[in-house]
């Protein structure tokens, strides 16, 4: 008899008996072993794409569970001649190499396109005929809330982008809850915030929980997207921070007047510069809301959490994230990151999808009824109409060309 790493073995001539004992031993270790490549296995899978914010309860974070009830079964395989078509931009399928998630787009009036990886925490730049895009401001992997220029500044989850007509790109830096600007040369600065919390006030003194989108009119007024405060939050010129709409740390889908009205985890913003509205997806209440000049707040679109368009019913969203308004018509887009859609709404507010199959992920490109996106973000518009979208779960910064 001898014993062997805790197995008891007897042995009799040529052969060996195990204890029952000893087998039970045995049988935990490989239990235990099993166990252990297993969660193993699970740690080596790629996390799936979750939207660029962390915020408390029915967050971008924590997406609701339940996918659209009754999500259409097949793609058109007959789409119309004059249908929108989807195409990729920039991304994976362009040999990226500074590209891990693009969670904010914008496009300048020279039609380049600028982006925010928030998971690199960089800005990116796209120009069109370029092979991948380049590194506008940030340095890949590196976190930080240093301004400076190019690489030398760091960022911390950027996640909303805006261009003004300068040329400057306005940030919402999720993580260091400021929202910074980026020169034409590339000189990082940070218009207004510090650190987390809710403060009004000039510049570095004011402060933002999480801000996730941005936005600039035609006066320069910044708007931003405060999602962890529940506010939409404007910053003048001079930097003077203002609270536009919401109530501070209040979630709710009352309509009004300024700081009487309530949103719940406003994600993204857009400016009509000819009407001056402000348009805001207000991701926990899946509806789109829109904001006056004079600050008066009411629902444009959308009811309960789920998918329809105007054509069927009462039109509904699921987790809209980003919008986009073009000025030419009034048409607001929404980048749909519950129902992997771009939707379009008309100043009337008639909802139809532009793009996407509800409940649906993929990359398939063509004619838009049949094209896939996966858990999109943010969305922006050039001077020609053309959309573009920040396709945050494949990773890809999309075009959709309007007939």
């Amino acid at each position: 008899m001898y014993q062997n790493g805790g197995l008891l073995i007897l042995v009799q001539g040529n052969s060996a008996q195990i204890c029952e004992d000893s087998m039970k031993v045995v049988m935990k270790k490989v239990v235990g072993i099993l166990i252990l490549l297993v969660v193993a296995a699970l740690l080596s899978c790629p996390n799936p794409a979750i939207p660029p914010v962390g915020t408390p309860g029915n967050s971008p974070t924590n997406p609701p569970a339940n996918p659209p009830a009754n999500p259409p079964a097949n793609p058109p395989t007959n789409p119309p001649a004059n249908s929108p078509v989807v195409s990729t931009l920039a991304g994976n399928a362009n040999v990226s190499k500074h590209f891990s998630r693009a969670s904010g787009v914008a496009v300048d009036s020279s039609g380049n396109v600028y982006f925010s990886d928030d998971r690199g925490h960089v800005i990116a730049k796209y120009t069109p005929g370029s092979r991948h895009e380049i590194i506008f401001a940030g340095s890949q992997w590196r976190t930080g809330a240093t301004n400076g220029v190019g690489s030398s500044a760091r960022f911390n989850q950027p996640a909303g982008v805006a261009m003004d007509s300068s040329g400057n790109v306005y940030v919402a830096d999720i993580e260091n809850h400021r929202i910074r600007k980026i020169t034409p040369s590339r000189v990082v600065t940070t218009l207004a915030g510090s650190t987390k919390g809710h403060r009004n006030g000039p510049g570095a003194s004011a402060k933002f929980t999480r801000p996730t989108g941005v936005a600039i009119d035609s006066s320069g007024n910044v708007y931003v997207a405060d999602s962890g405060n529940h506010l939409i939050r404007k910053i003048t010129p001079e930097g003077e921070v203002s609270t536009f709409a919401g109530t501070a740390g209040e979630s709710g889908t009352e309509d009004g007047t300024g700081t009487s009205a309530k949103f719940s985890i406003p994600t993204g913003v857009a400016v009509d510069t000819s009407s001056g509205n402000v348009y805001v997806a207000d991701f926990g209440n899946h509806l789109i809301r829109k904001i006056t000049p004079e600050g008066v707040v009411s629902i444009l679109a959308g009811s309960t959490r789920g998918f329809r368009d105007s054509a069927d019913g009462e039109p509904q969203f699921y987790g809209p994230y980003g919008v986009a308004v073009d000025t030419s018509s009034g048409n607001v887009y929404v980048a749909e990151y519950g129902n992997h859609l771009i939707r379009k709404i008309t100043p009337e507010g008639v909802v139809s999808t532009l793009a996407g199959v509800a409940g649906r992920s993929g990359t398939q490109n063509g004619a838009a009824g049949g094209a896939l996106f996966n858990s999109p973000a943010g969305v922006a518009i050039d001077s020609s109409g053309n959309v573009y979208v920040a396709d945050t779960g494949n990773n890809l910064i999309r075009k959709i060309v309007l007939p």
